[in-house]
């Protein structure tokens, strides 16, 4: 990551949708590995985030931006009685990075 660089965090947009959902396959790999379990997700890991899209809404989406590039993603689903931060996504390559 070029130290010049400034994150920044906006809304989720129509446009975002391909992003967002490769991320959403990244965090699934994730789950596959550290689960040992090849099942989550099912066969179309990336599919699974409209299905979240839809439940959660856009407006409680939010992505991170480095450079342009969509690196990172977060939602916020309301429960009738909690509030829970979910996914929290960062691309592969930017983790560890600061």
């Amino acid at each position: 990551m070029n130290s010049g660089e400034r994150l920044t965090i906006r809304r989720y947009g129509t446009d975002d949708l391909e992003r967002c959902r490769s991320l959403w396959v990244e965090l699934t790999q994730w789950h596959r590995q550290i689960y040992q379990d090849p099942s989550i997700g099912g066969d179309d890991p990336g599919r699974q985030f409209d299905s979240l899209l839809s439940r959660v809404g856009p407006d409680n989406i939010w992505v991170a931006l480095l450079g342009g590039e969509i690196v990172g993603m977060a939602g916020l689903i309301n429960g009738e009685n909690e509030v829970e931060l979910e996914p929290i996504v960062v691309a592969d390559r930017y983790r560890n990075s600061g």
